[in-house]
């Protein structure tokens, strides 16, 4: 629902010889209401996801014009933005557009998608604050853009969880969960770079709209409440019940769908890696963590970007602690993009085995199945072969 092109600074990448493209996608109800039938074409939903495809299909088209290979794309998207990378990897009509991808923090990434009958219904509360109904759906085109925005966020303020608007399993551009795509081999011959933050909800929180923060996207609350739970016995004594319930939620949305996707991906031959970021902005009781997006100015290098300036301004440490971790994660994302392995050979790709991750700190280091109490805690959930004790379609 929020976000553009200007969080995303490719300078840095295009001096070092990347030649970059960013490019922007509908949000909210324009790209992601379901309209079936209603429509003179054969795009019915998920146009955030066409926008990619369209995207995509320009750089294998035109990018030689501009210095660059089409044979050698790398695509890379965070947050919302990383759930998409998520899905173009289980997309059949984005095969070969691609060949290295780079999650960071997908939210939900590999599971968070719509079923029909639920898109239809964010799709008829949208049509019903525009009074208008399913038959007159195509009156849509017809509306200033501002009205449409305006439904969409009186709808979201109502909705029961975080997230009314999703790309939906519509059978033709989305066929299957990318999950259970991933898990098939779909994207085998693609690279792909994944992690997230290690206190994503810390950002999460404030962006709560309708007062449920204390819930999971994607978990339904009684195993939300159960891994809460374990959660508490594993942590530190003296850490808050903000503190473990924010720790369960990022492991919901965030942690564990990644962990999920790296394994499907590595089982099916792709190779993968696997990174978090544990440097915290602040000491942990005196502010923010490894918060949600907190990733992108270092990993692309660009700490100069006003959009991050007032965050990376609270940093404990000053500008030398940021040029430090900038430093350390830049040149793992430069080499992945030209295609060597990220950080040399001394990062091994991740396996279920070892489950190898490097950890981004003031001093990075890598860690095998981090924090593997925690992580076993989610053992049958958020699993490929299962949906329970995951919202569907919610």
């Amino acid at each position: 629902m929020w976000g553009s092109p200007q969080e995303v600074d490719g300078t840095r990448l295009a001096r070092d010889g990347v030649v970059t493209v960013i490019a922007a996608y509908r949000l909210g109800a324009l790209g992601l209401l379901y309209l079936p039938g209603v429509f003179d074409t054969d795009a019915e939903g998920n146009f955030a996801l066409l926008d990619h495809l369209a995207a995509l299909r320009w750089v294998r088209d035109n990018i030689a014009a501009f210095y660059g290979d089409p044979t050698r794309v790398t695509i890379g998207g965070v947050s919302n933005g990383g759930r998409g990378v998520g899905t173009l990897l289980a997309t059949p009509s984005a095969r070969g557009l691609f060949q290295q991808a780079v999650v960071q923090s997908g939210t939900g990434v590999g599971f968070l998608l719509a079923e029909p009958g639920q898109a239809i219904e964010t799709t008829e509360r949208v049509l019903a604050e525009l009074s208008l109904d399913f038959s007159r759906a195509a009156d849509l085109r017809k509306l200033p853009a501002e009205d449409i925005v305006t439904a969409q966020t009186t709808v979201a303020a109502a909705w029961p969880t975080r997230l009314p608007y999703l790309l939906v399993r519509d059978g033709t551009t989305v066929p299957r969960r990318p999950i259970d795509a991933l898990h098939a081999g779909i994207s085998a011959d693609v690279r792909l770079l994944i992690g997230t933050t290690r206190n994503e909800q810390d950002a999460a929180m404030p962006l709560s709209i309708n007062g449920n923060e204390g819930t999971s996207m994607l978990v339904i609350a009684d195993m939300l409440d159960r891994t809460r739970s374990a959660y508490r016995d594993l942590l530190p004594t003296h850490y808050s019940e903000g503190e473990v319930t924010a720790a369960a939620i990022t492991a919901s949305e965030w942690w564990i769908p990644a962990i999920r996707v790296a394994e499907a991906h590595g089982s099916a031959g792709g190779a993968t890696w696997m990174y978090r970021l544990d440097w915290r902005l602040q000491p942990r009781g005196a502010g923010p963590g490894a918060l949600h997006g907190l990733d992108v100015p270092f990993a692309l290098h660009n700490l100069d970007n006003p959009l991050y300036a007032p965050l990376l301004a609270m940093a404990d440490g000053g500008q030398k602690r940021l040029q430090l971790l900038a430093e350390q994660m830049y040149p793992a994302w430069l080499r992945f993009i030209v295609g060597d392995d990220p950080v040399g050979a001394y990062w091994p790709r991740y396996d279920s085995d070892t489950r190898t991750t490097l950890i981004f700190d003031d001093v990075s280091y890598l860690a095998e199945d981090p924090d593997s109490e925690l992580r076993s805690v989610w053992n049958g959930v958020l699993d490929p072969d299962s949906d329970e004790n995951i919202h569907v379609g919610s």
